[in-house]
């Protein structure tokens, strides 16, 4: 009995030890998807955080197999994806880890504004670039605008003594059309928006289309779509809180006393440079909500300038200019007033989905801004905007996809006293717009599109003439449009489509496009694409009549017609697991472009606005991604750009040369994520005309002067750290190298000189759960 004893023992640890054998033996697997599109992503390394710290790489199918037991702590840095860090633990032998996507090209605008289809860069016959919105609040921007010039070649905003103004590939705010969640605003003035309507920090990522490539949003995309696309969360709870902390553009007051009578002023143009905000969000199964608070204030600050005004007049025989004139001005230039604000942005978005196959959204923003100029007239700017709307999403089997929505915005402007509980309003924009939309991959390699929808517009305001009195105006129009992508062309994806639109001043317009995109290999691309685009005159271009401060008139013009244009792009990229460069030229022809054109009668400036003739944009942008190291990535950008003249004059203020270089560098250990970039934006040199009276044998003659403005740059440090996954601490430093405009410009040609007090610093804390 105890020899059987033994035996049996003997035989279960053998199959003791076989069975252990085996399970040691069985292969531990990493999977590495995209986020979104679920497609497995090869060539990614894993990082092994032990001692040895093993390096090893995705295959085909985006699988790592390991062979060591226990707790493993590893990181995935994939190309054109953020670096993740994950644990397969001891009693797991699958892991599906999902890669968000970083700063890239993907994704034609329709995508996440209409369909819930998604694709990337080889699958899109239109270029998109992407810039991720938790990138953007690691940078410890406080806004889009220095998001946007970091990441798009061209792309230049001026702030100015009156708010903001935005430029590029030659073209103004009134031929880019910026949505939220594919939703138009409302409120602009010379096409600008309060770009600081645009919360940051509840943004996911933002999509740019360049050029006239797209027929789904119709007048105002001539030259450029920004869509910015808010966050939804997926986790039962997330909460994301953070405050951030400038240096003081400039101390105006010292401890303003409330016995001064101009106390208020005293203490509002010295706001802190303060930011903080609140993002919150519940996944509650057939119900989504999301919340995102921010609150913001900057302080105001002068220019100033040290040389004084010069005025060059070329040689002109015409009107009896002999040879080139310089004109001094001895008088001591003013400084320039900068304006601070102080504002708040709440949104609420609820999403429910009572079946698998229907979803409805309501959602709502609510926008409030005082601005703080550096005039001491007791009154300031005073901004509210409520928006909002609902969408409904109904998908038919095996058929397509139908949504409908309503969207509403409405945008006042007020003078705000500054002692006495008064304010006037100077300005009440409402905005309606109802859209139904139809998308179908019922026909074999076709996905059709289908949409109509409505504009109507009211504008109330004390800017239709020199009384001052409150006027209504209204523009109406009716939209409709159909696309198709067709991929049944090996390597190839086609789109064309076209858009009709009817406003009732103006009639029917019809615009056509296409594009092609062609796989030569499958890490080669080229791209060409038409558009022919149009846009309306806006009811401040036909109606305006308005004295600026005294400074000068804008004049509209009731006679404008609507610019059209002709957009043609011609583009090559290359993408590798290490490098992506796309090069992208282009050429756009107008035809009765509207511009706003300065002029001098009696030597009072007038901004007016009419038709021009022609007017011919042509360039190419350059822009490129690499890893030189596992550390180290270098992104950069060049933009060239070349406006026609008009009749001999340069009226467009845009720099022919821009470029962009950031450089990044990472570091991840468990608990632990370093990153530290440093962004250059360089704007080259331009030379422009203005209109000005000149005094020639006794007698004022209409003249051009011109103005040459020289290359600046400006360049931004950044540390993030990251602690646990859930904690941020960012410390920047702006400016680094204190640049300061030295000259503000002649005349009205200082709306392009950048506004920038020199270098400055922030700390910027982030908690995330």
């Amino acid at each position: 009995m105890f020899k059987i004893n033994l035996l049996f023992l003997f035989f279960i640890s053998f199959l003791s030890f076989g069975f252990g054998f085996v399970a040691q033996a069985q292969p531990r697997v990493i999977k590495i998807v995209d986020e979104q599109t679920s497609e497995v992503i090869s060539a990614a390394k894993v990082v092994l955080l032990t001692k040895e710290q093993q390096v090893l790489y995705s295959d085909d199918k985006g699988e790592v197999v390991l062979s060591q037991k226990g707790d493993l702590t590893f990181y995935i840095d994939a190309f054109q994806y953020e670096v993740k860090t994950a644990v397969l633990t001891s009693n797991q032998d699958f892991i599906l880890v999902k890669l968000s996507t970083e700063n890239e090209l993907i994704d034609d605008i329709i995508i996440t504004t209409s369909s819930s289809q998604l694709k990337r860069t080889k699958d899109s016959s239109v270029l998109v670039q992407v810039i991720s919105g938790e990138k953007m609040a690691e940078a410890g921007f406080t806004g889009i605008q220095d998001a946007l010039m970091s990441e798009i070649p061209g792309m230049n905003f001026q702030k100015v003594g009156f708010g903001t103004d935005v430029n590029v590939a030659g073209l103004d705010a009134r031929n880019i059309l910026f949505l939220i969640d594919g939703e138009k605003l409302t409120g602009e003035m010379a096409g600008n928006l309060d770009y600081q309507r645009f919360n940051i920090h509840a943004v996911d990522h933002i999509e740019i289309i360049k050029g006239a490539s797209s027929i789904l949003y119709g007048s105002m995309a001539s030259g450029a779509v920004i869509n910015l696309i808010t966050k939804k969360t997926d986790q039962k709870f997330a909460l994301t809180a953070g405050v951030r902390y400038g240096e003081m553009n400039q101390r105006n007051y010292k401890n303003p006393k409330k016995s001064d009578f101009l106390y208020m002023y005293e203490k509002n143009v010295d706001r802190p440079n303060l930011q903080g905000w609140l993002s919150m969000g519940s996944n509650l199964g057939k119900v989504t909500l999301q919340t995102d608070v921010q609150y913001t204030s900057t302080d105001a600050y002068y220019l100033f300038q040290s040389g004084y005004d010069k005025k060059m007049f070329r040689k002109n025989p015409g009107i009896g200019l002999l040879r080139d004139t310089v004109v001094t001005s001895y008088v001591e230039r003013p400084p320039l007033g900068i304006e601070g604000d102080e504002f708040v942005n709440i949104s609420q978005k609820i999403y429910f989905d009572p079946l698998e196959n229907l979803h409805f959204q309501v959602y709502g923003t609510y926008f409030f801004m005082n601005s703080y100029d550096l005039i001491q007239d007791l009154l300031f700017n005073q901004t509210e905007d409520l928006s909002g709307g609902v969408k409904a999403k109904y998908s038919l089997k095996n058929w397509g996809e139908f949504t409908a929505s309503i969207h509403t915005d409405t945008y006042k402007r007020f003078k705000r006293h500054e002692r006495v509980d008064e304010r006037k309003k100077l300005y009440d924009s409402k905005f309606l717009q109802p859209k139904v939309r139809f998308i179908t991959n019922y026909f074999e390699q076709h996905q059709f599109t289908i949409g109509v929808e409505q504009n109507v517009e009211k504008l109330i305001s004390d800017r239709f003439g020199r009384a001052g009195t409150l006027t209504e105006r209204e523009s109406k129009e009716i939209e409709s449009f159909v696309q198709d992508e067709y991929s049944g062309i090996k390597n190839t994806k086609v789109a064309v489509g076209l858009r009709s639109s009817y406003n009732e001043l103006f009639g029917t317009n019809i615009a056509p496009k296409f594009s092609i995109k062609y796989d030569v290999k499958e890490q080669v691309s080229f791209r060409l694409n038409y558009a022919s685009g149009y846009r309306i005159p806006t009811i401040k271009e036909k109606f305006f009549d308005w004295d600026h401060l005294g400074m000068f008139q804008i004049v509209g013009n009731p006679d404008l017609t609507p610019e059209k244009n002709n957009y043609v792009s011609f583009s090559t990229e290359f993408q590798s697991s290490g490098l992506f460069i796309n090069v992208n030229a282009y050429a756009n022809y107008f035809k009765d472009k509207i511009e706003g054109v300065w002029r001098v009668f009696e030597f009072q400036y007038n901004f007016e606005y009419q038709n021009l003739n022609k007017s011919n944009i042509k360039g190419f942008d350059v822009l490129g991604k690499g890893k030189i190291n596992t550390n180290l990535a270098l992104n950069w950008s060049y933009s060239y750009v070349h406006v026609s003249k008009t009749n001999g004059v340069q009226l467009n203020t845009a720099s022919p040369h821009n470029a962009n270089i950031q450089l990044e560098y990472s570091l991840t250990r468990k608990n632990y994520d370093l990153k530290i970039t440093s962004n250059t934006n360089v704007i080259g040199a331009k030379t422009f005309n203005v209109q000005d009276k000149l005094m020639i044998n006794g007698t004022a003659k209409d003249a051009y002067f011109e103005v040459d403005l020289p290359t600046y740059s400006m360049t931004n440090l950044v540390v993030n750290q990251t602690f646990y996954s859930r904690y941020k601490l960012t410390l920047g430093m702006d400016n680094i190298f204190n640049y300061k405009p030295s000259l503000l410009g002649a005349g009205v040609s200082m709306f392009n000189i950048p506004a920038t007090p020199g270098r400055r610093v922030f700390l910027q804390v982030e908690y995330k759960l």
